[in-house]
C-alpha cells in the first residue's frame, strides 16, 4: 500500500507551493472519487446532502478519507498555522 504522501506526491510547506499542491490534491481527490459530493471547488455547485442513512455513511467515509489525505499532504507548521486560524 502506498503512503497518503506518496499518493499526491507534494507536501505543502508553505503559500508558494500552494497552487501545485491544490491541483494535485483536487486531482487525487477526483482520481479516488472523494472529491464529488465532499468538495465543493470553484465553479461547482454546492454538494447535495444525504438522502438517506447509507448515503450519509458512505459521504462520511469519504469525507474521512479525504481529511486524512490532506492532513497528510500538509507539514505541520502549515497545518498548525491553519488550527491556529480555525480557532
Amino acid at each position: 500500500m502506498h503512503s497518503l504522501i506518496s499518493i499526491v506526491g507534494l507536501v505543502l510547506t508553505g503559500k508558494e507551493k500552494y497552487p501545485e499542491w491544490s491541483w494535485k490534491i483536487k486531482h487525487t481527490l477526483i482520481f479516488n472519487e472523494m472529491w464529488k459530493g465532499v468538495c465543493v471547488g470553484n465553479g461547482d455547485k454546492e454538494r447535495e446532502q444525504p438522502t438517506s442513512y447509507k448515503e450519509f455513511t458512505i459521504w462520511e467515509n469519504k469525507n474521512s478519507k479525504a481529511y486524512a489525505l490532506i492532513a497528510a499532504s500538509v507539514n505541520e507548521e502549515v497545518s498548525g498555522h491553519n488550527s491556529l486560524m480555525l480557532n
